[in-house]
């Protein structure tokens, strides 16, 4: 089970769907996920970013009922992508099998993903005028962006780091 802590008014549309996770904290090895909407021009998103690497994806806003389902399929994606071993991966997604809502509780996430939503804007902004380019394309590229709270580091080394470590206890959250 994963937490999906959503910002303000994204936290009640969602909610509408999903079950609260209380005191829960994530089982998985990314921690919980962070969700806020995100616009680009007449374009609707939500940027979700883990708590524990900061990686990000961004999904379309449409359907919040299957927001972590689409949520998931994406974060599969971009761990293919980041290069995370076949076995860690499917452990992590396992994990993620059931998805509850909570509202944010880190000002430290939360100011990263400001500047994380600022640098996909910019992506997402660019897409329509460059053929072939997907939200993958998006996603790969936020997970390559240094940040400072991971000492410099890029959310994908952060997640490799995660993923290939030892497990940790579940619900510890940053």
């Amino acid at each position: 089970m994963y937490v999906l802590r959503c910002t303000g008014a994204l936290l009640r549309d969602v909610a509408r769907y999903h079950l609260p996770a209380g005191d829960a904290g994530s089982a998985t090895r990314l921690g919980d996920w962070y969700a806020t909407r995100l616009n680009a021009g007449p374009r609707r998103y939500v940027l979700a970013t883990s708590s524990l690497c900061l990686l990000s994806v961004v999904v379309p806003a449409r359907d919040l009922r299957s927001l972590p389902l689409r949520l998931v399929a994406a974060v599969d994606r971009l761990l293919a992508h980041i290069g995370v071993p076949d076995a860690a991966r499917r452990d992590e997604l396992a994990a993620m099998a059931e998805a509850r809502v909570a509202k944010t509780n880190s000002r430290s996430v939360l100011g990263s993903m400001a500047f994380l939503a600022e640098q996909a804007g910019e992506q997402l902004h660019d897409l329509p005028h460059r053929p072939g380019r997907t939200l993958g394309h998006v996603d790969a590229w936020l997970a390559e962006v240094s940040c400072g709270v991971l000492e410099l580091r890029t959310p994908a080394e952060a997640a490799l780091d995660l993923l290939r470590g030892p497990a940790r206890a579940a619900g510890r959250r940053r």
